[in-house]
C-alpha cells in the first residue's frame, strides 16, 4: 500500500483553503417537510459534486408532477392537513400543494420585520376587520363586469382604488361602474383621430341618490351596441356621455347652478328631512331609562342646549320719504350712464356737475323755500343743462349721420349761450327734435316714390333697438339700410317734461316764478324744478342707446381688456412693494442698533407704511374699476324683497386712484428716476358729513320694509303726534302715510361699522351665520347649493363695501414709498407713520358756539 506525501506547496493550499473558507450553520426547516412530496423527474438525481448540490430539476419537459398537483399524504397527516385545510377561509376546499395556513402564520410570526412601522402595519392588516360596504359578498368573483387593480389594493379597498366623477371620492372598483363609450380623440402632435374609453366612472350612491340607477343592473347588461368597447362584459352610457350630468362641474360649464344635495331635498318635498324612528313602548323601557335616579353610575349635567346669536338692534336712516323706488333708479340710471360716457362727448360735463349727479335728493338746502320737498329736490338747473350738452354731444359723433350730427352740434351752440333757464332748453330740444323729424319725413317721401310697391311708414315709438339694428343688417343694399337708418331715427320722441302735483305747485310760489318768465310760449311748458327733466334726459340716454354708436361700442369693448390690465398692474404694484419692503426688512435685521427706541418707532412707522401701501393699491384699483362695468345693477334682493344698492365714486376719485396706479408703477419699472409727487387727492367726505345724507355714493341704499322695533331702529323717523295738521301733512296727495314702517320705503347707512352691523344682521337673519360669528360653509365637495347665493353676495359686498369706505374716508389714503421717515423727529410718530406734529396741525378748530359756552 502506497502513501502519498504531501508536497509543501498541496500542504500550503490546503490550509490556506480552510482558512478562507466560512462555514454556516443552518437551522432547521420550521415547515413539516414530511408533508410535502418532492418532484421527481425519470433520469434525475441528486448528487453532490465538488461540494455543490445538484438539483433534482433537471428536465421539466418529463415532470409528472408540476405546480398545485393534489398531493396524497399518508396516515394521519394527511388526516391533520384536511382538519387544517377546512378551517381555512371559505372556498379552498382543495388539495393543492400549498402551505397551510398554520404553517403561513408561523411563517409570518418568525419572519423578522424590516421595521417598527412595517410590524405595525402588518398587525393592523391581519387584525382590523373591514368594513361591511368592502367586503365581497361570496359571489363577487363571479360576477361579470368586476375590475380589479392589484396596484391599487389595499385593506380598505381589496379590488383597488378609483374616484367617482361625480362626488370625486374614492370608491372600491368593485363598487363602481366604467363608462364604456369611444370618444373620439387628437392624439400626438399629427393630431391623429382615435377612439378612446370614456374615463368617468360613477360610484353606487351617487348613481341610486342621483339618477335613480342601480349598479347591478348596468353592470347585467351585456347587450353590445355599437361605438362601445367589446371587452368590457357590460354595456354602460355614463351620464356626462349621455349630456345629463348633474355634477357641480358640468353644470358650471353649462352656465348652471349646482343643483345641491337631491337626497335631502327630495325628504324635504315630502315633508320631512328625516325617518321618524317608532317609540318603544312602557313595557320594554328600563327603569333607568325612565329615572335617572335609578341608575347611580350616570353623573354630570346634561349638555346645555345653544342659544341662538343675537345682536343688537340695526340703526336704520330715513331718506326721501317722498320717493318712490323707479325714481331712485331713474336718477341713479343718468348718473352712472354719463360717469361712463362724459369723457366721449366734445361737450363733455364739468367735474362739479359730475359729482353733484350723486346728490340725488338735493343738497339738504331748502327747494324753493322749502324744506325736505322731495318730488323736486334734485341737481342745479345748470348742472341739468351740462347734462343735455353732454347727451347732444354723443349725438354729434353719431358717425356717417350727417343730419343728426349737424342738428346735434347747433343745438349745442343755442344752448351754450341760453343762460340756465330750464324752459328754454326744453323749447331748443323741441326744435332739434323737429329738425330731425323733417329729415326723416323728406327721404321717406323719396322711398315711397321709389319703391311704389310698398309704401313706408315710420316705426312705431315702442319699436326697440334690437328691432332696429336686426332690420339693418337684413337690408340688400346701403341706400336701404341708410333709409331705413333714418325711419329708425322718425321712432324717436322725447318725453315731455314731468308734470308736478297740486300739492307741490301750491307749496311753490308760482306767481313769484312765472314773473321770471317761466312758461314759454311755443310750447307751453312751464319748468319750476329741475326734476321735471328727468324724463327728458331718460329718453336722450335710450335714444343714444338705439342708435348704436360706434365710439360707444368701442369704449364697452376695450372696458374689459382695461380691465384686465388694470388688474395686472396692481399685480406688478404689489409685488414691487412686496420686493421694496423685503429689502428695508433685511436692513433693520442687519442693522447693529436696530433695539434703540428710535430706530424700534422708524421700523413700526416704516411697516405702517408698507400695509398702508398695500391698501391703497387695492382700493385704488376698487375704484378705478367701477369705470370699466358695461351697465349698472344693484347688489341684490332678500328673501324679504330688500333691494340693496352701493353707488360706484365719482370721477374725482376716479382720476385719484389712476394716478395712483401710474404713479406706483413706474416706480416699479425704474425707482430712482421716478418722481412720486400726486397732483390729484380725490374727494373725501367725512362721517360727520354723510349724515346729512346727500352724498349717495358714500353710503348704502336699501329700498324696502324695515324690520320690526326689536331688530331695527330709525332715529330720524318722525314721532306720533296728535296734531290733527301735522297728521294731514304727513299724507300723500293719494292718502298713502309717508311715515308709515310697514311700507317700503328708502333707507341709509353712511358709517362703515352701520354696515358692518347691516351684513352681520342679515347674515343672522338667513342662517348663514354660527354663534362665534363665522359664516357657515355649507357648500361640500359636491357642491350642494342651498339657494341663498343671491343672500351671501349681498353680504359680501356690504362687507367690502364698509372696508372701501373706511379706507375712503381717510386724509392720507394715498401714501407712497419714497416718504422720508428719516426726517422725523423721534418719539413723535403717529398711528399711521406720519409725525404726531403735522397730525395735530391738522385738527379741527373749535367752533365758537363751543369756544364760547360756560
Amino acid at each position: 500500500m502506497s502513501t502519498t506525501t504531501p508536497t509543501p506547496h498541496s500542504s500550503t493550499k490546503s490550509r490556506k483553503y480552510i482558512q478562507n473558507s466560512a462555514f454556516v450553520q443552518v437551522p432547521a426547516s420550521p415547515f413539516d417537510l414530511e408533508r410535502y412530496q418532492p418532484l421527481s423527474t425519470p433520469g434525475a438525481s441528486t448528487s453532490r459534486s465538488s461540494n455543490k448540490l445538484l438539483s433534482a430539476h433537471v428536465s421539466i419537459a418529463g415532470t409528472k408532477l408540476k405546480e398545485n398537483t393534489p398531493c396524497h399524504f399518508p396516515g394521519s397527516k394527511q388526516k391533520s392537513l384536511a382538519m387544517t385545510s377546512s378551517a381555512s377561509a371559505s372556498g379552498s376546499t382543495s388539495g393543492k400543494r400549498t402551505i397551510a395556513d398554520r404553517d403561513r402564520d408561523n411563517v409570518t410570526d418568525n419572519a423578522p420585520s424590516s421595521s417598527k412601522r412595517m410590524r405595525t402595519l402588518s398587525i393592523a392588516s391581519a387584525t382590523t376587520p373591514l368594513k361591511p360596504s368592502q367586503l365581497n359578498s361570496p359571489t363577487k368573483k363571479a360576477e361579470v363586469g368586476i375590475e380589479v387593480d392589484l396596484s391599487k389594493a389595499c385593506p380598505d379597498f381589496p379590488n383597488g382604488w378609483t374616484y367617482c366623477h361625480q362626488c370625486c371620492k374614492k370608491r372600491d372598483l368593485g363598487a363602481t361602474i366604467h363608462c364604456t363609450a369611444l370618444e373620439v380623440r387628437e392624439v400626438g402632435k399629427a393630431k391623429a383621430v382615435k377612439q378612446k374609453r370614456c374615463v368617468n366612472k360613477f360610484c353606487r350612491p351617487c348613481l341610486k341618490n342621483r339618477y335613480d340607477l342601480d349598479l347591478d343592473v348596468l353592470k347585467s347588461n351585456s347587450k353590445r351596441e355599437t361605438g362601445h368597447v367589446d371587452n368590457a362584459g357590460y354595456t354602460f352610457t355614463c351620464p356626462k356621455c349621455s349630456d345629463t350630468c348633474n355634477c357641480p362641474r358640468c353644470r358650471k360649464l353649462k352656465g348652471l347652478e349646482p343643483i345641491g344635495n337631491m337626497l335631502a331635498r327630495k325628504h324635504e318635498e315630502q315633508g320631512s328631512s328625516k325617518k321618524v324612528k317608532a317609540k318603544p313602548s312602557k313595557s320594554s323601557v328600563k327603569p333607568s331609562a325612565v329615572d335617572p335616579a335609578a341608575d347611580p353610575k350616570k353623573k354630570g349635567r346634561p349638555k346645555a342646549q345653544k342659544k341662538p346669536k343675537t345682536i343688537a338692534p340695526v340703526k336704520w336712516m330715513r331718506i326721501a320719504p317722498s320717493l318712490s323706488q323707479s325714481e331712485i333708479e331713474e336718477r341713479v340710471s343718468i348718473r352712472e350712464f354719463l360717469l361712463r360716457f362724459n369723457h366721449l362727448s366734445p361737450a363733455s360735463m364739468p367735474k362739479a356737475h359730475l359729482d353733484e349727479l350723486e346728490q340725488l335728493n338735493g343738497n339738504g338746502k331748502p327747494t324753493h323755500g322749502i324744506d325736505s320737498l322731495d318730488e323736486v329736490a334734485w341737481v342745479s338747473d345748470a348742472c341739468v343743462k351740462s347734462a343735455i350738452m353732454a347727451l347732444l354731444g354723443l349725438l354729434a359723433v353719431a358717425g356717417d349721420n350727417y343730419k343728426l350730427v349737424d342738428s346735434s352740434q347747433h343745438a349745442i351752440k343755442a344752448l351754450r349761450p341760453g343762460g340756465f333757464n330750464l324752459t328754454k332748453v326744453w323749447s331748443v330740444l323741441v326744435d332739434w327734435q323737429n329738425s330731425i323729424q323733417d329729415t326723416t319725413v323728406a327721404v321717406e317721401a323719396t322711398s315711397t316714390s321709389r319703391h311704389t310697391s310698398t309704401s313706408s311708414s315710420r316705426l312705431p315709438p315702442s319699436s326697440s333697438a334690437s328691432s332696429s339694428l336686426t332690420d339693418l343688417s337684413s337690408s340688400s343694399s346701403a341706400d336701404e339700410e341708410e333709409e331705413e337708418s333714418l325711419l329708425a331715427e322718425a321712432s324717436f320722441a322725447l318725453e315731455g317734461p314731468r308734470s308736478l302735483s297740486l300739492s307741490v305747485l301750491t307749496a311753490i310760489d308760482q306767481g313769484r316764478r312765472a314773473t321770471r318768465g317761466m312758461t314759454n310760449g311755443s310750447t307751453g311748458a312751464s319748468i319750476v324744478s329741475s326734476s321735471q327733466m328727468i324724463p327728458v334726459v331718460l329718453s336722450m340716454i335710450e335714444y343714444i342707446l338705439q342708435l348704436g354708436i360706434e365710439a360707444l361700442r368701442t369704449e364697452i369693448d376695450e372696458g374689459l381688456q382695461s380691465s384686465k390690465d388694470m388688474t395686472r398692474q396692481i399685480r406688478e404694484c404689489v409685488k414691487g412693494e412686496g420686493e421694496r419692503w423685503e429689502v428695508v426688512r433685511k436692513e433693520r435685521e442687519g442693522d447693529k442698533d436696530k433695539g434703540k427706541s428710535k430706530n424700534k418707532l422708524k421700523f413700526q412707522a416704516a411697516k405702517k407704511l408698507h400695509k398702508d401701501i398695500l391698501s391703497a393699491l387695492d382700493g385704488a384699483g376698487s375704484i378705478v374699476q367701477t369705470g370699466f362695468i358695461h351697465r349698472y345693477s344693484p347688489l341684490g334682493a332678500d328673501p324679504d324683497g330688500r333691494v340693496y344698492y352701493t353707488l360706484a365714486p365719482g370721477i374725482a376719485e376716479r382720476e385719484a386712484a389712476l394716478e395712483y396706479v401710474d404713479k406706483m408703477l413706474a416706480y416699479r419699472e425704474q425707482p430712482s428716476k421716478a418722481k412720486l409727487r400726486l397732483k390729484k387727492k380725490g374727494r373725501t367726505v367725512k362721517g360727520e358729513d354723510r349724515d346729512g345724507l346727500t352724498e349717495w355714493s358714500w353710503m348704502v341704499l336699501v329700498w324696502g320694509q324695515i324690520p320690526d322695533a326689536k331688530e331695527a331702529f330709525c332715529p330720524n323717523l318722525p314721532s306720533n303726534s296728535d296734531d290733527e295738521d301735522e297728521d294731514e301733512d304727513a299724507m300723500d296727495v293719494d292718502g298713502v302715510d309717508k311715515d308709515d314702517p310697514t311700507k317700503p320705503r328708502w333707507y341709509a347707512f353712511t358709517q362703515p361699522e352701520d354696515i358692518r352691523h347691516l351684513a352681520q344682521w342679515l347674515a343672522l337673519e338667513n342662517g348663514l351665520e354660527t354663534e362665534d360669528g363665522s359664516e357657515k360653509e355649507k357648500a361640500s365637495a359636491e357642491g350642494v347649493h342651498d339657494g341663498q347665493g343671491p343672500v351671501k353676495r349681498i353680504i359680501a359686498g356690504l362687507n367690502d363695501f364698509a372696508g372701501l369706505l373706511e379706507w375712503r374716508e381717510r386724509d392720507d389714503k394715498y401714501r407712497l414709498p419714497d416718504e422720508d421717515l428719516e426726517s422725523l423727529p423721534a418719539g413723535v410718530y403717529s398711528a399711521n407713520g406720519n409725525s404726531s406734529a403735522k397730525t395735530s396741525a391738522k385738527s379741527k378748530t373749535i367752533p365758537p358756539e363751543q369756544f364760547y359756552s360756560n
